[in-house]
């Protein structure tokens, strides 16, 4: 009853939650919370910088080593997966090569994006919540004229019905027959 007497109300809320559940596990918290946080990791990475930047200095030798050692090993597998990548590229490009390339004439910011995705799939749970519950609504409404209409049994509100009639509301048990 609460949903239809505020549609639009109730419809945005449920709108709003529901792309919740869904672009809180598509985008993660790290998306919806990523601004909150940016003084607080430069700060971090100012003062952490210094020790990885030696630290990456120091292996930088071990790595180039360990590199060249495992350098025929890389090549070998790589000369194996040749015909399988060449495959794979032959395949996309047979899937998806039909595909004309899409440009602007002008650049599109990536926050439109990030900020459009959400934006429309508010949208789009808005407009299926209120378009359900006006339909809820109106039945609602037709069911409660249709039980209006039942439990007068047909005839004018106010008078009885007419002695031997049957009651024909929808609580009253049947007559027995005689």
């Amino acid at each position: 009853m609460k949903r239809t007497a505020h549609p639009t109300r109730y419809a945005l809320v449920t709108a709003l939650a529901k792309s919740a559940r869904y672009l809180i596990p598509l985008l993660g918290l790290g998306a919806l919370f990523s601004g909150l946080l940016d003084p607080l990791m430069d700060w971090a990475e100012a003062r952490v910088r210094p020790a990885v930047e030696a630290v990456a200095a120091f292996l930088a030798p071990i790595r180039d080593w360990v590199s060249e050692l495992t350098r025929p090993v890389r090549e070998f597998i790589a000369a194996l997966l040749r015909p399988v990548a060449e495959f794979r590229d032959w395949l996309m490009d047979l899937l998806f090569g039909w595909i004309p390339e899409f440009s602007l004439p002008f650049s599109i910011p990536e926050w439109v994006v990030d900020v459009a995705v959400p934006a429309v799939l508010v949208l789009v749970v808005f407009v299926a919540t209120f378009r359900e519950l006006r339909r809820r609504g109106k039945r609602l409404e037709a069911t409660r004229k249709a039980s209006g209409k039942a439990s007068n049994g047909g005839e004018e509100a106010g008078e009885e019905p007419a002695e031997g009639a049957e009651d024909r509301s929808s609580t009253a048990p049947p007559r027995p027959r005689r």
